[in-house]
């Protein structure tokens, strides 16, 4: 497996076969976790052999351009094989606000590329997100992070 985050180049070909795009919510401050390094131990332990595009920065010390960080998460999600959108949504600290256009903008899109959703059960503010997927996909929402990146690993062999 190998990862690519936003603060790093990707790959040249137009197209990322076998490519996990991690879409949710970020963390704005080093103080806040980000849910992100557990899909990555979880991806690891499936064994997936493909390429994850994280929209973190790798290095925080690297001084943060708004701009860059936008286009590199709308390339990344737009040459990806596979969006996997997990929304553990709190507010204040990490509210998805982002996240909900992003959603709202690849769930829209008619193109080859899945989308899987999922949430924990008690997130707040999430019923919109829900009604929409389950409009355009006929996979379940999925509960745990760990269902849905078992999931983006079944649908990419």
């Amino acid at each position: 497996m190998k990862t690519i985050y936003s603060d790093q180049k990707l790959p040249e070909q137009h197209i990322l076969e076998n490519s996990i795009f991690l879409a949710g919510p970020t963390p704005r401050r080093l103080d806040i976790k980000s849910w992100r390094p557990i899909a990555i131990n979880i991806l690891e332990e499936l064994e997936f052999d493909g390429l994850v595009l994280i929209p973190e920065k790798r290095d925080w010390k690297t001084k943060f351009e708004y701009d860059d960080q936008i286009y590199w998460e709308w390339e990344a999600m737009a040459r990806c094989s596979l969006v996997a959108f997990w929304i553990p949504r709190s507010f204040p600290d990490m509210p998805a606000l982002t996240t909900n256009v992003e959603f709202g903008f690849c769930i829209g899109k008619q193109d080859k590329r899945t989308i899987l959703y999922g949430r924990p059960n008690e997130v707040e503010k999430c019923k919109y997100l829900d009604k929409l997927y389950s409009l355009y996909w006929d996979y379940p929402i999925f509960q745990s992070l760990d269902c849905l990146l078992k999931q983006a690993v079944v649908v990419l062999k």
